[in-house]
């Protein structure tokens, strides 16, 4: 039995140190349940909870006598101290509810939250996740149908993380008379296909009515969620008409809907959203694109590619790029075709992204010589960078055999920027081979004057006018 000294002691809460709370705790020979009851009213006393360093002390003391007294007749009185005790007693109440858990009484710490005060719901949700049970669920799934539910974000989140899938009626009950933010909070959960793969039917049923909310971000999320959990026949049954909807958000989480399905007839609707716009909505669509990755996605990605805004063609040339680095799309069929089409737009794309395409198998690098005598210079620069990244020293004796060949003098200069690295790469010929014209390979470029190429070269930033003569790749780099 608590004595009148040691309450008098717990009030005042003198102790400075650990050693002086533990040589207090073990001057109890015995602590019973009526001792607790005792020492919890001074616990929640608003008054003596005003000094946070003393109830700091105070709670300290209770936990250490209540651990030794595992009763669960005590389950509903700390339950009732919680919502009359400061943070500090809560946070220390509750860390005792689950060593004197009882199911019979859950009921209780489910009422919690109904209550105002959110750091309460909160509390009160954590110890319910981690000692609810059925009767839980089943007080949840009525109370977050409510009206006037103050808790329903902390129950729906305790809802779905005791229920699983099962707390899809819950959901679609909280989706009628929520906020829009519980409301969002719902389909986020109903559009989770780990949470709800078990029943999606359910979850699609649940969401359908939302799609007719008049809240731009909640129907939003319902064509996000809906998109999640559905089958591609239910996409084009329920979320293709939002696919021309006035808000362009709504529009655009249609598109990206799209990613699960891979059939003709979603990328022929991604072709058609890509030409229709806006720019966020072409985004969208090339996001889509990236996430598929299958050689289906190459005609309206290369579509993409010729795009008269800027930054659309950027875009998808980022997209490409990095589908070629991670292997996930065959980029050599489609680049070699790009730099033979007579649009000079997707001819430079192409020369860019050569680059980038790894070759092991000498599949692309051979058929890109062709091209240094392409017509547009920014063409036949890029093919050389190409070259030299993807051939290195194997490229030589290709690109001695075509200077052999007669061509007009821009292309002669692009074959001797890639042979000028040939010491670099520790080629055995003291001499470069010699040409038809009985010149050498690594002999100065000197433009033609009819060629209208000797200005343009003579004051550009890759001419050495120390030299006069082309640096080698090292130095163009």
């Amino acid at each position: 039995m608590i004595s009148r000294e040691q309450l008098e002691t717990f009030k005042e809460a003198p102790w400075k140190s650990a050693p002086e709370i533990v040589a207090f705790v073990s001057s109890f020979q015995k602590t019973a349940r009526p001792d607790l009851l005792r020492l919890l009213e001074l616990l929640t006393d608003k008054a003596l909870g005003a000094d946070a360093a003393r109830q700091r002390q105070r709670c300290a003391v209770f936990t250490a006598l209540a651990q030794n007294v595992p009763d669960r007749t005590l389950f509903l009185p700390y339950v009732k101290a919680m919502a009359e005790a400061d943070r500090v007693a809560r946070s220390a109440l509750a860390s005792l509810l689950v060593q004197v858990n009882d199911p019979g009484r859950h009921w209780a710490l489910s009422e919690l939250l109904r209550s105002d005060d959110e750091d309460l719901r909160g509390i009160a949700s954590r110890v319910l996740r981690a000692i609810g049970g059925r009767s839980v669920v089943d007080q949840l799934q009525e109370m977050v149908g409510e009206e006037d539910f103050e808790g329903r974000r902390q129950a729906v989140d305790l809802l779905v993380a005791l229920a699983g899938y099962r707390a899809i009626p819950g959901l679609a009950a909280a989706l009628v008379v929520g906020k829009p933010m519980e409301k969002r909070q719902c389909l986020r959960h109903l559009g989770d296909p780990n949470m709800m793969g078990s029943d999606a039917e359910g979850a699609v049923a649940a969401i359908i009515p939302a799609l007719a909310d008049l809240n731009e971000a909640v129907l939003q999320q319902a064509v996000s969620s809906f998109c999640n959990v559905c089958v591609e026949d239910q996409y084009y049954e329920r979320i293709y008409r939002f696919l021309d909807h006035a808000q362009p958000n709504v529009v655009r989480a249609a598109v990206m809907g799209l990613q699960r399905f891979h059939s003709p007839r979603s990328i022929m609707t991604l072709e058609r959203k890509l030409r229709a716009g806006p720019n966020n909505v072409r985004f969208a669509v090339l996001e889509t694109l990236e996430a598929i990755a299958t050689n289906d996605i190459l005609p309206p990605l290369v579509e993409a590619l010729a795009h008269k805004q800027i930054v659309v063609r950027a875009r998808a040339s980022e997209v490409m790029a990095r589908l070629s680095r991670a292997g996930r799309l065959n980029l050599h069929r489609t680049i070699i075709w790009l730099l033979r089409s007579g649009d000079v737009g997707l001819k430079r794309t192409a020369a860019d992204l050569a680059g980038s395409v790894k070759d092991p198998d000498a599949e692309l690098w051979p058929k890109l010589i062709e091209f240094l005598r392409d017509d547009d210079w920014w063409v036949r620069e890029r093919v050389v960078d190409a070259l030299i990244e993807i051939a290195g020293p194997k490229i030589s004796p290709f690109i001695a055999k075509y200077l052999k060949e007669p061509h007009d003098a821009a292309s002669r200069s692009t074959s001797f920027c890639v042979c000028g690295t040939r010491r670099r790469w520790g080629c055995s010929s003291a001499r470069p081979p010699k040409t038809r014209t009985g010149g050498c390979v690594s002999a100065p470029f000197r433009p033609p004057p009819h060629s209208g190429m000797r200005e343009r070269y003579r004051t550009s930033s890759r001419f050495s006018r120390a030299r006069r003569t082309w640096p080698t790749p090292a130095f163009r780099r």
